[in-house]
């Protein structure tokens, strides 16, 4: 009765993983001896960025590209204990400082910061549900309309991929649409951008607000059938790779299947 939007796409994919992870409640332990991964990068390029739009907040100075370049250092040796880890990210920050600051001029000239990690959520009442979200930044364009930013650490989706599955942002539209997040008030969204850190690339998901409201209409939908009893967690229906592995692959018995097989219904309970 409760997800992130950043959940809602592993819903889709694999309803498996969401049954274990949130209605067993059960968590993979992690291995010992912890090691730089693309989670951990991705989040330590969050931060900087949050540090450098913090600092940056009013206006954005003709040094902004040294700024960039200082933040990326202070939060790495914060936050990076890997020193091999640590200079190749500082040496990828640096290679993208200069296309981040000059589509962070485009940005500040067409909407100006508000709210930076800013938590939100809207609530359904049938089936009763919550969806919750941790937006990247939200702008305030010069029409009145709210810009929402999703930072990317790896590949951008395309739009097809938005409409289908990939569906974090534009419901993080319809949460802003209805007023859900802390300290902004209920607008109409103008501009839905996953901006990549990986690829420089930047997708103006293009997206009305009414389009938008679809989103969240089709998550009424999704979530009226997984409220009924009979609707099972089904593992692995829509992997996006065929090497997608899960947490709890040993659980729903992969191995002994594969993607694609046919499967029997039955009740057990």
């Amino acid at each position: 009765d409760r997800l992130s939007v950043t959940r809602i796409e592993a819903l889709i994919r694999d309803p498996y993983a969401i049954y274990a992870d949130k209605i067993l409640r059960l968590r993979a332990l992690k291995p010992l001896g912890r090691e730089a991964d693309a989670l951990e990068r991705g989040t330590v390029l969050h931060r900087v960025l949050e540090v450098f739009i913090a600092e940056t907040f009013d206006s954005l100075p003709d040094n902004a590209e040294e700024i960039f370049r200082d933040v990326a250092r202070r939060v790495l040796e914060q936050e990076v204990p890997w020193p091999a880890s640590r200079r190749l990210w500082l040496a990828r920050l640096h290679r993208i400082a200069p296309w981040f600051i000059d589509q962070e001029h485009l940005r500040r000239q067409q909407a100006r910061p508000l709210k930076l990690e800013v938590t939100g959520e809207r609530k359904m009442p049938a089936p009763p549900f919550t969806l919750t979200a941790k937006a990247d930044r939200i702008d305030a364009l010069q029409n009145g309309c709210l810009a929402i930013y999703d930072y990317k650490s790896g590949s951008l989706d395309s739009k097809k991929q938005v409409r289908a599955f990939a569906v974090q942002l534009p419901l993080e539209g319809a949460i802003a649409q209805a007023g859900g997040f802390e300290g902004i008030a209920k607008s109409r969204v103008g501009q839905l951008e996953l901006i990549g850190l990986n690829g420089q690339q930047a997708l103006d998901l293009e997206f009305d607000s009414a389009e938008i409201e679809g989103f969240w209409d089709r998550l009424q939908e999704l979530m009226s059938k997984y409220a009924d009893p009979t609707q099972g967690y089904t593992a692995r229906p829509r992997p996006e790779r065929l090497s997608y592995d899960s947490d709890f692959d040993h659980l729903s018995r992969y191995g002994e299947w594969q993607d694609g097989d046919e499967f029997e219904t039955g009740d057990l309970t």
